[in-house]
Parts: C-alpha cells; sequence; structure tokens
C-alpha cells in the first residue's frame, strides 16, 4: 500500500492554489477580480532575452551544460556583483577584497532551488536554520523538507518588519547551521538598513559553523531614498561565510524562465551544493542561459520598471493608510502588508472575521480583490498585498477595499482605526 512520507507530512502546499482556484471561478461567472495576491511583476520580458532566447533554440544550443552553468553567465553574474560589492565597501569605506570570479558562480533552476540546495548541503537532521518573520512562504517548508528544523525569529510593525539583531543572537545554538536573510523582503517590501546589516555579518562572523544565507532576488528593486544593500560588501572574511542568491524572475519579468544563480566563495560549499544540483536537475536549462546573459544587459529597462513601481508603492503606502489598514510603508519589492486586524469581528456573507485568512477570503468573495493570509508568512495581524498592477487598477482595487472597510466596520460597530 502506498504512502507519503513522514517528510511531506509536516510540508505544507502553495499558499495562493486555493485563492487561484476562487480567482477562476470569479472570473468564469464575469467578476471583475483585482488580483493582489499575485507575486510576479506585470512587465514583459526584456526583448533581447526573448530574442537571445530565440536565437539559441534555432542554432541548436540543446545540450546539457556544465553543472554550474555556462561561462559567460557565470560571467555576467560576478561581473555585476563585483560593481555592486566593490560601490558599497567604498561607501562604507571597507575593502572590498578579492572579487567574485567565474568559479565562485552556480546557476539553476531558479533561486529557491540553490536555497534548498544549501540547505541539503549544510545541514544535517537535528540542525537549526534561523529564519525572520514575516518570511517569505517556502523558507520553513524547504527547511523541513530537507529534514532541518526552522528557528523563526519575529518582526513586528513596530520593529519596521526588521528583527533586532540581538534577538536573532539570542535564538543561535549550537545546531545553528544557516541564517536566512531576505531584503528586500516578501511579504513587506521592508529594506534592510546598512547599519543592521553591519551587525548581522558581525554576529556570524562570532559564530563559526554558522553561515549567512542572502536571498537579493528584489535587490534592483528599492524606492525612494532606500539603498539596497548586500552582506557582500562587509569583508573577505564574511564573503567566506555568505551564500548569495539571485535571479531574473522578478526585477527582469522572467519568472516562468526559472533561472538564478548563487555566489559562493567556500569552494567546499560551492562543490556541496553543485553535487545536489548534479543529481537532481543535472544543469539550468542550455536556451535559457543563453538569455540570461542577454537579460542581464537590460539595466536601463531594470530601471524603468522601478520608477513605475516606486509611484505604485507610494500609491499604496498612501490608499491603505488612509482607508485604516496602517502599513509599514513599503520600501523595496512590489510588496505592502498593511495590518487589517481591526476588521477581526466583523460578519461577513454569515463568516466572522476570526484571522487573516478570514479576512482575505471576505475581501475576495465580498470586494472581488485577491491578497495572500498574512498567516502563511509568520504574521497573525496582516496581508500580503502586491502592487504588480497598472495605476489605475490598483486605485479601482483600493476603492473596492475602502468600501469594504467602511461597510463592514460600521456594521459590526469596530473602530475606524486600529
Amino acid at each position: 500500500m502506498s504512502r507519503v512520507s513522514k517528510r511531506l507530512q509536516h510540508v505544507a502546499g502553495s499558499a495562493t492554489l486555493e485563492i487561484n482556484e476562487k480567482i477562476s471561478a470569479l472570473r468564469a461567472e464575469g467578476v471583475r477580480v483585482y488580483d493582489l495576491g499575485i507575486g510576479e511583476a506585470d512587465w514583459p520580458t526584456p526583448p533581447d532575452a526573448s530574442a537571445a532566447l530565440v536565437r539559441a533554440a534555432e542554432t541548436g544550443t540543446s545540450r546539457y551544460t556544465e553543472v554550474q552553468g555556462i561561462r559567460p553567465v557565470r560571467e555576467a553574474v560576478c561581473d555585476a556583483a563585483n560593481r555592486d560589492v566593490a560601490a558599497q565597501a567604498a561607501e562604507w569605506k571597507r575593502s572590498a577584497g578579492p572579487p567574485y570570479t567565474p568559479d565562485d558562480v552556480v546557476v539553476s533552476v531558479g533561486s529557491k532551488h540553490l536555497q534548498y540546495s544549501a540547505v541539503l548541503a549544510m545541514c544535517d537532521p537535528g540542525d537549526e536554520v534561523i529564519v525572520q518573520a514575516p518570511y517569505w512562504v517556502s523558507y520553513p517548508e524547504m527547511i523541513r523538507l530537507a529534514g532541518v528544523r526552522p528557528v523563526v525569529v519575529q518582526a513586528g510593525a513596530k520593529d519596521g518588519f526588521v528583527p533586532p539583531v540581538d534577538r536573532v543572537a539570542r535564538a543561535i545554538t549550537d545546531k545553528t547551521r544557516i541564517v536566512f536573510l531576505n531584503s528586500p523582503n516578501n511579504p513587506t517590501g521592508q529594506v534592510w538598513a546598512r547599519e543592521h546589516i553591519a551587525e548581522l555579518c558581525e554576529l556570524i562572523l562570532r559564530h563559526d559553523n554558522c553561515c549567512l544565507l542572502s536571498d537579493e532576488i528584489y535587490g534592483p528593486l528599492v524606492y525612494g531614498e532606500t539603498a539596497h544593500v548586500s552582506p557582500a560588501f562587509y569583508s573577505p572574511l564574511l564573503r567566506d561565510r555568505l551564500i548569495l542568491t539571485s535571479g531574473l524572475s522578478k526585477a527582469y519579468s522572467m519568472g516562468g524562465w526559472r533561472i538564478g544563480w548563487a555566489l559562493v566563495k567556500n569552494p567546499e560549499v560551492r562543490a556541496a551544493i553543485s553535487r545536489v544540483g548534479a543529481n537532481t536537475i543535472s544543469s539550468a536549462p542550455s536556451v535559457i542561459q543563453d538569455a540570461c546573459v542577454a537579460a542581464l544587459g537590460a539595466g536601463d529597462r531594470v530601471e524603468e520598471m522601478r520608477r513605475d513601481f516606486e509611484k505604485r508603492a507610494e500609491l499604496m503606502n498612501r490608499r491603505l493608510n488612509a482607508m485604516g489598514l496602517p502599513v509599514v510603508p513599503s520600501r523595496g519589492a512590489f510588496y505592502v502588508f498593511p495590518d487589517v486586524s481591526s476588521l477581526f469581528g466583523a460578519t461577513v456573507g454569515g463568516r466572522e472575521l476570526k484571522n487573516t485568512h478570514d479576512v482575505v477570503w471576505a475581501l475576495l468573495e465580498d470586494a472581488a480583490v485577491a491578497s495572500v493570509a498574512g498567516d502563511y508568512f509568520g504574521s497573525s495581524r496582516h496581508v500580503r498585498l502586491s502592487y504588480v498592477r497598472p495605476v489605475d487598477e490598483l486605485d479601482a482595487a483600493c476603492d473596492a477595499m475602502e468600501a469594504f472597510v467602511l461597510r463592514h466596520r460600521t456594521a459590526a460597530g469596530l473602530s475606524v482605526t486600529s
């Protein structure tokens, strides 16, 4: 008799699958749904990348590649990283240290696979990995899937959703192998300041058996006076304890292309991550690796998209606060994380709103606005909204939410402010 492994019994499925099914059903009924739950940009793929893909397919680029990826991609990745590290190190008045080389780069089918590979490569059953909540939904699940224990460090709105580093320090034990960092952050849109990054780097350096995994997939998407800071700038010593992951899914609108990379100076760790790839995916798709080189040259287009999302962030920050769903202003990525706890206690469609899951379903059924429950991200008071829609559609979605909030708060006799 077949059975599901105990490992999978403790791993959650997709946080958005049920919502997507409900969206499809509503749209089939002719309802206009404002989908603010999706986590990918609405901009098209850079044309140069699409053209490169066609050329690669037409010229027969269809063979397996090196497990780490073709050299032109690895060169393009480390060139971009070295420019960023040198600029940040100069501003911080630190030595940039030895540059990344193509040998330090591992290319794979998206950065998620590399993060999971890193946990498999560095951790044994019984080990621990620290994640900071609110966290991306897949972090705890990929850690559990590897047979490792996720340790959650909470940060609330009063912390700006960035935990004090001493709180992270208290979570470290002799079983801790990796600390995850995600800045700019999904789901909160928050960005770690340089001083905060420096404190975290110092903490990692004080623990010999501990490495830092920095997920920088949203790195190019920061707004206002905010700057993205990578731990790679901090010191050559820290870089030997750093796994930096990124890719093309977000800032390059290439989520479905499944291409990402890790920068890993430590040769033993890099070789271990590559061994996971060799025995699972063999290599990233060859034709897409050729297109990756072209995409990485589309800096002007990424900047144009960043400016567009900056305007959308301003709109969402303003509208949500005005309707009494307070937000810590989104400063990066393309998410905002409003506090919806003031709606708890209202009744919508005969269902009392007791948690963020209830609020998400009520927003969808009663206001046709799709979102994602904060409980999936480690927060019991918030929902995630993506501003990956044109400004006029975001405005219309906010109108629908504002009417929903006013209608149900008034009916329940709840306060307009939380």
